[in-house]
Formats: structure tokens, sequence, C-alpha cells
């Protein structure tokens, strides 16, 4: 019986393809939120949404290796970067928010996944202001499988 469970946990595991990940300050600071869809298509990991709260002006938006985000997000590890590439896959680019401290994310890319080595889930996202305190890092999630 407990072969079974296992196998079909680890079956559900290796098949996801579609993730979220729901955007927050854990320390409370700052007044971002946000939730960003990933879904597998043809053309790579789509990964759309919102995040408001946003000081306005360009932000990073990374992906860590490490699901931890207390302390103000400063748990999360290193920049995912499983291969040890010259640009880490997890650094995806600017977002801008806009005056009202808006941004709409719309990116593609193919470096990363939800399964296999290139897998983000249970990793953490961050998005990234240089004028934040604590090294810019301004909002974190933990991005999870959708049922």
């Amino acid at each position: 019986m407990f072969k079974f469970v296992l196998a079909a946990a680890l079956a559900t595991i290796v098949q996801a393809h579609e993730a979220s990940v729901y955007i927050i300050d854990p320390t409370g600071h700052e007044p971002v939120r946000g939730t960003l869809s990933f879904k597998e298509t043809a053309n790579g990991l789509h990964i759309q949404g919102q995040i408001h709260g946003l000081v306005p002006g360009n932000h990073g938006l990374w992906i860590h290796t490490i699901g931890h985000i207390s302390d103000g997000c400063l748990n999360t590890g290193e920049l995912f970067n499983p291969r040890n590439a010259p640009q880490p896959i997890g650094d995806l680019g600017s977002i801008i928010a806009d005056a009202a401290g808006f941004s709409t994310v719309d990116i593609v890319t193919k470096a990363l996944s939800l399964e296999g080595v290139n897998d983000i889930i249970g990793r953490t996202v961050f998005v990234n202001c240089p004028t934040a305190p604590g090294g810019g890092r301004t909002a974190c999630g933990v991005v999870g499988i959708v049922d």
C-alpha cells in the first residue's frame, strides 16, 4: 500500500504542467502583493500575472534555489542555476512598475520548467527593488503545483 501511495505522489509531481506563486513581503513592511502562474507550453514555460504595491520603476524578477521565505526573503539561497551557466537561468530579467506601482508579467522561457533539472517547483520567486532596504528583496513566494 505504501509503495502505491508513494508511486502515485511521485507521478503527480513529475507530471506537473501548471504551478503558481503568491508574492508578498513576509515581514509585512512592503505593500507588495501579486500572483504569477506558470504553465508548460510548446514554446517553453509561460509565466504571467500581476504584481502591485511596487515602487515605480524597474525591478528584477528572480528564481532562487531554496523555498524558504522567512526573514524578509533573505534565506532563499543562490540565484537558480543548476548547470552553472554564465547567465543564471533564475534571472528572469526586469519588470517595470508603472506610476501606480502595478506591473504585468508575461514571460516565456525555455530555460526553466516544472520538471527535471530546471524544475522550479518549491523554489522561491522574488521581486527585487534596488532602492528597498535589506539588499532590495522586496517580496517573494514559493512556487507550488496547481491541481
